[in-house]
């Protein structure tokens, strides 16, 4: 098996670089706060995820981090760098722990997971 690890996505929040790595934990607590994978990338891109949201999935995306804001102090945080701002942050973490970086077998086969 080839164990090559899932692309990590990088931005700024608050001042600070954050560069998180989609683990199975996080789409997994993701997936249990807001449902299944590909139709939450599939409301992401049709622009219905509300502010909320995109706060909460920052914050599962961060967490982990060492002295990563408190989800309460996030909420200010993202809503002064622009909401919007940070769907196409969470279009790639999302994408990128969704996905397999595996090449397909053949040139016509579906990439799988």
């Amino acid at each position: 098996m080839n164990m090559q690890t899932r692309q990590e996505v990088e931005f700024e929040l608050g001042g600070r670089t954050y560069s998180v790595r989609p683990t199975f934990k996080k789409i997994n607590d993701i997936e249990t706060r807001f449902g299944a994978g590909l139709p939450l990338l599939n409301k992401l891109l049709a622009g219905q995820l509300t502010a909320s949201e995109i706060v909460g999935l920052i914050h599962l995306m961060i967490r982990d981090q060492p002295g990563a804001p408190a989800l309460k102090d996030l909420n200010e945080i993202v809503f002064e760098a622009g909401i919007v701002s940070w769907l196409s942050v969470i279009r790639d973490f999302l994408d990128n722990g969704l996905k397999t970086n595996d090449v397909p077998a053949k040139q016509d086969a579906d990439a799988g997971n």
